[in-house]
């Protein structure tokens, strides 16, 4: 029997085997990119506008409800991509397309908070020779401190196939598949 659920509604629950889908896609940024913003705790923050000089700045107010509405979308960000990655029982397969020179290897917990998607989450907590060795051999096999196994794998995701992107693109994205066994 298959099963479909969203993070949300997973929680709590245990399958043999998980499959993390479209990890590479980006992260909702609309909570915080309006010139009002709305925050339970903080209130109101606008931009203060100068009919004059035909500009418009961010108040003190918007700057801080901007940054405590980023730090909750991240907490809950990390949140969900934890229930994902701890539901499975013999398996966990993420997949995603993402170019991997994109990646910052070792990124700081504070540079993390700018992270695009699940993806880019997962992979910056690699380091520089882990990205090397994925991204010269397709393969990369981590033990981690618990003795859990990872898997990484590469593949020519189905965007090279596209010959309306450019070149550059098509060689440089690929499909990142991760297996928790």
């Amino acid at each position: 029997m298959i099963g479909v659920e969203t993070m949300h509604h997973s929680k709590g629950l245990e399958y043999p085997i998980v499959f993390l889908i479209n990890s590479s896609h980006n992260f909702n940024k609309d909570e915080y990119k309006g010139d009002f913003l709305l925050h339970s705790k903080y209130g109101v923050g606008m931009y203060t506008y100068d009919t004059q000089k035909r500009y418009k700045k961010p108040t003190l107010s918007h700057t801080a409800m901007k940054i405590a509405i980023k730090n909750k979308q991240f907490a809950e960000n990390l949140r969900l991509l934890y229930v994902a990655m701890t539901r499975a029982k013999n398996h966990l397969f993420i997949t995603g397309s993402i170019n991997l020179e994109t990646i910052t290897p070792n990124i700081s917990q504070f540079a993390l908070k700018s992270a695009p998607s699940f993806l880019h989450l997962v992979l910056s907590n690699l380091n520089y020779d882990d990205i090397q060795n994925l991204h010269n051999n397709k393969k990369l096999h981590i033990q981690t401190e618990n003795n859990t196994n990872i898997l990484l794998s590469t593949h020519p995701s189905a965007r090279n196939l596209n010959p309306f992107l450019p070149r550059r693109e098509r060689e440089t994205t690929n499909e990142i598949d991760a297996d928790f066994v």
